[in-house]
């Protein structure tokens, strides 16, 4: 089983700045999830890596997932994404506002 305190994330989140350069990431707050990192990005933003086995497709099951709950128009706020996973050696990234 993966321990995601013992994966570096560092990689991916420099990829991170390169796809998302409009992202404020003047003071992220990083956490992680069993599978994941995350980090939280100004006042709208999560980004989101995974690591877990079978990443590339929990990552874009997860990401159909969200649309499909905000095209519900529910009468509670849904996280959207607010761009398509995407991959890089440390891992797929998504992310959803906040």
């Amino acid at each position: 089983m993966l321990n995601t305190l013992e994966v570096d994330s560092t990689p991916a989140w420099s990829a991170l700045e390169s796809v998302w350069p409009h992202l404020d990431r003047a003071q992220p707050q990083f956490s992680h999830g069993a599978f994941h990192h995350a980090a939280v990005l100004g006042q709208s933003v999560v980004a989101r890596v995974s690591f877990a086995n079978g990443h590339a497709a929990q990552t874009r099951s997860e990401h159909q997932n969200l649309e499909a709950f905000a095209d519900l128009r529910l009468p509670f706020a849904v996280p959207s994404p607010v761009h398509e996973p995407f991959s890089t050696r440390a891992g797929p990234l998504s992310s959803i506002p906040l």
